[in-house]
């Protein structure tokens, strides 16, 4: 029983997010064999299009710059209906901002503010951000375990994430495990 719920949860999740880069049955598809500029960055593959003839889907071509972030060849761009970036599927693990985040396939999406900030991904390791040791994500704490992703301002100031070690923060114990919220000064707002 548990083999055959755990099948069918890879295959809910696998169909969830190529519905979410496909943009459900409302874009189509043009592929281009050759490196080609679009939204100032060379693409190439399959690239998916809303009705509007806006791009929702894209893939670079090359390790390059996008929205003030270098992003590694293979990223797919994900876009609103109104044009603006909001996630990613990174085309390998990749620092952002200083923060090493999943990539390489479709398993983790990291995403952005329309400014081009990070906004959440899943960490590929533990990492103290802001003074507080924040658990790596796993497809596991995303799925079982409250949520794995840890979330920041724009400002790049930590927003809230999975504490990965008991810490003393601010004069107040905050337990392993705990999912934590902060304000953008730093003060607590919840933990959970």
């Amino acid at each position: 029983m548990k083999k055959c719920l755990f099948v069918f949860l890879l295959f809910a999740i696998s169909l969830a997010a190529s519905t979410a880069v496909a943009g459900g049955d409302k874009t189509i598809a043009r592929t281009y064999s050759q490196p080609t500029l679009l939204k100032g960055v060379l693409v190439q593959g399959q690239v998916r299009y809303f009705p509007t003839d806006t791009i929702a889907f894209m893939r670079l071509a090359s390790d390059q710059t996008f929205l003030g972030q270098f992003l590694p060849k293979g990223t797919g761009l994900n876009f609103t209906e109104n044009g603006n970036w909001n996630w990613c599927f990174l085309g390998k693990d990749w620092a952002i901002q200083g923060h090493t985040m999943h990539g390489g396939g479709h398993e983790w999406q990291t995403c952005f503010y329309p400014s081009g900030k990070l906004l959440s991904g899943g960490l590929t390791e533990d990492q103290v951000i802001d003074g507080i040791p924040c658990a790596a994500g796993t497809f596991w704490s995303e799925v079982f375990g409250g949520g794995g992703r840890t979330y920041f301002y724009e400002s790049g100031k930590l927003k809230y994430a999975k504490v990965a070690k008991t810490v003393t923060y601010r004069g107040q114990k905050i337990e392993k495990g705990k999912h934590l919220k902060l304000a953008e000064d730093g003060s607590i707002l919840s933990i959970k």
